[in-house]
């Protein structure tokens, strides 16, 4: 939920109202293509991602597709707008996924990325963390999410440019979310890194490290 509610103020800056074809590449489970229905009502928007059980999950009333955001199967110049929602740091080479995306766009076509900055640590994931180190998870896979390729703004002007974008603006938001303790444990054993390093641990191990 917290994803969506950040990239609806992407969607606010990009022109989508006069929009004929929209792409929304990395869609994950499409929660973010009814809003983009909404915000460009001529468009037919298709979503893709490479992980076939989340496009699964996704709204069956939109063009979807199983696809590679490095290597879409796209003709050239299709699409007038292109969302890369939280995406970025989970491809290999950035720059190769925004060359593709600049590909299959028409000239002058527009592209939005959303993406975490910089982090910092806080109380609560600090002992987290400790307590899968101490039971022995499984280390955390860099390789999966490169935050350090695009945690502030000046890194993701230069990929930008390095792809072939000739206008380029960049913001920054201030996030904050609270939780309660059962909300900060749900969210941690519930998805991504953490969810891999908690699954690792066996059942004993998992409960020590709950309690």
């Amino acid at each position: 939920p917290e994803l969506l509610t950040l990239s609806r103020g992407l969607l606010a800056e990009l022109p989508l109202e006069r929009a004929g074809r929209v792409l929304d590449a990395g869609t994950g489970v499409g929660s973010l293509l009814p809003e983009l229905r909404r915000a460009a009502p001529r468009a037919t928007v298709i979503g893709v991602d490479v992980a076939e059980r989340m496009v699964a999950l996704a709204p069956q009333d939109f063009p979807i597709a199983v696809m590679n955001a490095l290597d879409l199967a796209f003709e050239d110049a299709v699409f007038d707008v292109g969302i890369l929602a939280f995406v970025l740091f989970h491809l290999p080479d950035p720059v190769a996924g925004l060359r593709e995306m600049t590909r299959v766009l028409v000239p002058g076509g527009t592209v939005g990325a959303i993406t975490w900055g910089d982090s910092p640590s806080y109380p609560a994931l600090d002992v987290w963390l400790e307590e899968l180190d101490a039971r022995g998870a499984m280390p955390a896979d860099p390789s999966l999410a490169r935050h350090d390729l695009v945690d502030t703004p000046g890194k993701v002007e230069e990929l930008l440019e390095a792809s072939g974008f000739a206008k380029v603006r960049t913001w920054t938001v201030r996030h904050e979310l609270r939780m309660t303790p059962d909300d900060f444990i749900a969210h941690r054993v519930g998805h991504g890194m953490s969810r891999r390093r908690f699954e690792s641990l066996d059942e004993p191990s998992r409960s020590a490290c709950l309690e």
